[in-house]
């Protein structure tokens, strides 16, 4: 009689619980594709997301010793934006342009949206820090999304994708050859997690740094949002190319991507520089859809970029040598020249042009263009100080590093996964090869 009592009790119980395993079954049933499908956006949200959160959020405090922030690089630029945000914070709408806040006798002409939006937090009673953290942490994760977006637009598949945002994220040229050769001259655990210096540095050359983290996207706010706002008018120009004439949805599409690109004099002039020269040989080769393009991006991008640029930006301060001719950027000829960027990017040039070469007829066409109006980019970028400051260059400079990123993802993984016209010729397989070849002539022996 027990017995049977607990068998019927069970049976009641697992009909209680039969309604709660039905629906995990549904829910698994129905999150488990998606989650597949989407596996490598969430992989990059689950690793590069955290990261920036977790950065930003301990980049800037304000506590009985003062304001502190995280790192040398936000130290000196952040000074400004602090300034440039309390003054949108505090002061009336009638003087938050009315003088430059580093120059006096002039007129405020520095890209603010950043800190406008930091300023009107601060005006709705947020703290300083907070201001700066929220928004940044925001706009990261709109970058990373905007990224994989605009990646997978040009390589074709997720994988790809992530592969060259973490190219991206991870550029740092040859300085880790002279961090293990001081590491190997002092071993110390600590010097894993602080390293003493920036090991890609080259101050000589006015090289403050070929990690686009700590070196742009952190510490200059205006290219996080600027490269925030690009980085999806560039998605949505894509997109609407790929889908062809027509299409439904295109003409919303070119239209957002209008109101971004129009936001960059405001924003971060440099990615607004840096898309005319990316998305001029993609326009050349679609120049059928002229009518489509000129309609719906160039002319109400233009003419809000205009508006914006002449209103805000156009007669401030004035530099007769604002810009100037700089052959070789900062090196001292040819041949410093090239040694100045294989240890700014290591090998991220010769396997770009390697991929360009093997990827004929094997990728779409708007990646190569796209690449292409990179390659013209850097070109331009090494003969011309767009500003005073020659690192300011940086700043269209690392356009071309994720252009390039995304070419060289695309040819690996064909090679990896065996797809190249030619994989023995991919980097790992000449050194298996050579490997192979030691390993035979040993056993002869």
């Amino acid at each position: 009689m027990e017995r049977m009592g607990a068998e019927k009790a069970f049976l009641r119980k697992s009909k209680r619980n039969r309604p709660r395993r039905q629906w995990a079954r549904k829910v698994a049933s129905t999150l488990g594709p998606v989650i597949v499908r989407r596996r490598f956006m969430l992989g990059i949200g689950l690793t590069w997301g955290l990261f920036f959160a977790v950065i930003f959020a301990r980049m800037i405090a304000l506590n009985e010793h003062g304001l502190q922030v995280g790192h040398e690089n936000v130290w000196s630029d952040w000074a400004l934006h602090v300034g440039l945000a309390t003054v949108f914070a505090e002061k009336s709408p009638a003087d938050w342009f009315a003088y430059h806040p580093m120059y006096a006798d002039g007129k405020m002409t520095y890209t603010f949206l950043t800190n406008f939006v930091s300023g009107m937090l601060m005006r709705a009673g947020l703290s300083l820090p907070l201001s700066f953290i929220l928004p940044s942490i925001l706009f990261a994760w709109l970058l990373l999304a905007g990224m994989f977006r605009f990646a997978r637009s040009l390589a074709g598949t997720g994988r790809r994708a992530a592969l060259a945002i973490c190219f991206f994220f991870l550029a740092a040229g040859l300085g880790f050859v002279d961090f293990l050769r001081d590491f190997a001259a002092a071993p110390g655990f600590e010097k894993l997690l602080l390293p003493v210096r920036q090991f890609s540095r080259m101050d000589d050359h006015g090289w403050y740094g070929s990690n686009f983290v700590i070196a742009q996207l952190v510490p200059q706010r205006s290219c996080l949002l600027g490269m925030t706002l690009a980085i999806w008018a560039s998605a949505w120009i894509m997109e609407s190319l790929r889908r062809g004439a027509g299409a439904r949805g295109n003409s919303q599409r070119l239209l957002g991507a209008a109101l971004l690109a129009g936001l960059l004099p405001i924003a971060h002039m440099h990615s607004l520089i840096a898309m005319i020269f990316l998305f001029a040989p993609v326009f050349i080769f679609h120049y059928r859809r002229w009518r489509e393009l000129v309609a719906y991006f160039i002319a109400p991008g233009a003419l809000l970029a205009g508006a914006l640029y002449f209103t805000f930006i156009h007669g401030g301060i004035q530099n007769p040598h604002f810009m100037s001719w700089r052959p070789f950027y900062t090196s001292n000829g040819p041949m410093d020249w090239l040694t100045f960027w294989a240890k700014a990017w290591g090998l991220m040039i010769p396997f770009a042009a390697v991929a360009a070469w093997r990827l004929r007829g094997h990728t779409r066409p708007e990646a190569r263009l796209y690449a292409l109006g990179a390659a013209a980019l850097f070109a331009v970028s090494n003969l011309i100080y767009f500003q005073p400051i020659s690192w300011d260059n940086s700043k269209l400079q690392l356009w071309v590093y994720f252009a390039f990123s995304v070419l060289v993802a695309v040819w690996l993984d064909r090679a990896w996964r065996g797809r190249d016209q030619d994989p023995s010729r991919a980097p790992w397989m000449v050194w298996r090869r050579q490997g192979m070849r030691r390993v035979a002539v040993a056993t002869a022996v």
